[in-house]
């Protein structure tokens, strides 16, 4: 009867426990913080703005900020949306250079390490059978979380386990920020977030953990995820898009911090997660992508992509010229 009993409990206390199916455990560095990176807003700009002083942005520069966070954190790399072209409705004589433009910046993503793509309305120019053929063939993963299109490989939601954290990410994007074409292709955005929680808590996710992260990526636009913020207040970051709000400092609303930074890969976003400590000691820090950045890794293999793209730029244009 004892043997039973015990049995019993052992069972018992085994379906009571939380049993969380991570897609991922990530090893961190002995600094035990955890950066997540986001760009957002590159708008098919693969180098610097070329200003007389101070110039900003670039992947070559870029590359090297990746190289020097590498040194004291890990990182897990995401952007928020229109990264691959300059507009959501382009002008058939220039898309042979944008999707040029759109290629090289996709082997810049694949060089640094880029984990995911949440695809914003730029992103779309292109059509939505590129964007389906591109995740096919991409290292990185496109996650967004209430896209119903059949042709694009895509994730509704990402868990990590780093140390003592666990991660959980979710990805939206506003259809009313998208050409009409493309609008029925997104489900309702609150309504997705609402599902997508339901979901999280079936695997694992308990908001009342201190040592639980819920992570909103949002291709929304600054007004709506202050909405998302509102009504879903167990969110802990939401990293959004769209608009190019710049929060030098994150813009709390209740517990919820919403971040962005600004376009074309002038500067680069990280949350620090102390993945050993509550959730409370996770920060925010903006990096400025100077010139100097591009000499941190020498030689540089980013300038070979962008070198090649040079090339290809100046064959299509010479093409163009000759007719």
């Amino acid at each position: 009867m004892n043997k039973i009993f015990i049995i019993l409990a052992i069972f018992v206390s085994i379906s009571c426990s939380k049993n969380i199916t991570y897609h991922q455990e990530l090893k961190v560095s002995p600094s035990g913080t955890l950066s997540i990176m986001f760009s957002h807003n590159i708008n098919g700009e693969t180098y610097s703005c070329g200003c007389s002083s101070f110039p900003l942005g670039g992947f070559s520069q870029a590359y090297g900020m990746f190289k020097k966070i590498e040194l004291n954190n890990s990182y897990i790399y995401v952007d928020t949306g229109d990264a691959l072209f300059s507009s959501s409705n382009l002008p058939k004589i220039i898309m042979d250079t944008q999707v040029e433009k759109a290629k090289a910046i996709h082997e810049a993503f694949e060089l640094i390490g880029l984990n995911f793509l949440l695809p914003g309305d730029q992103d779309f120019a292109n059509g939505e059978e590129y964007l389906g053929e591109l995740s096919n063939k991409s290292k990185y993963k496109f996650l967004i979380s209430n896209l119903q299109s059949k042709l694009i490989k895509h994730e509704k939601w990402r868990s990590f386990k780093a140390n003592d954290a666990s991660i959980f990410v979710i990805a939206i994007a506003d259809p009313t920020n998208f050409p009409v074409q493309y609008q029925n292709l997104f489900l309702d955005p609150k309504t997705s977030i609402s599902s997508m929680i339901d979901e999280l808590k079936k695997n694992g996710y308990d908001q009342n953990d201190s040592k639980h992260r819920l992570i909103l990526l949002s291709h929304s636009g600054h007004g709506n995820d202050v909405i998302y913020a509102e009504q879903f207040p167990m969110i802990d970051w939401i990293i959004g898009a769209h608009d190019q709000k710049f929060t030098q400092t994150p813009i709390t609303v209740g517990n919820t911090n919403i971040v962005q930074v600004l376009s074309r890969n002038h500067y680069l976003g990280e949350i620090k997660i102390s993945t050993e400590q509550e959730k409370a000691k996770d920060s925010f820090a903006i990096h400025e992508i100077r010139d100097d950045l591009e000499k941190f890794v020498t030689p540089n293999p980013m300038n070979t992509i962008m070198e090649d793209h040079k090339r290809r730029l100046k064959e299509i244009e010479d093409k163009k010229y000759a007719l």
